[in-house]
């Protein structure tokens, strides 16, 4: 199995740019306090993968999401951090 694509983005900054002030109300009853960043990660799975893995309609994919999101976090994906 593979990912195609993951994207790590900052949201305030997107938020910044776009205007999308209806967010901020939102992340408010999150805990989210003026000043603090958003990011959110996507992982994108394309049509060829998802067939592989018998995720052929919508029922099937809502139900394989929990997996899906498991194996893109715990298996595909690796956070490091640059060791001079």
């Amino acid at each position: 199995m593979s990912v195609n694509q993951a994207r790590l983005y900052d949201k305030t900054l997107e938020l910044r740019q776009s205007h999308k002030d209806y967010l901020k109300p939102l992340w408010q009853t999150a805990g989210w306090q003026e000043g603090q960043s958003v990011w959110r990660l996507e992982f994108q799975f394309k049509r060829e993968v998802l067939n592989e893995l018998g995720v052929t309609s919508i029922p099937v994919l809502l139900e394989s999401l929990a997996g899906l999101w498991g194996y893109a976090m715990g298996s595909w994906l690796r956070l490091t951090v640059p060791n001079p």
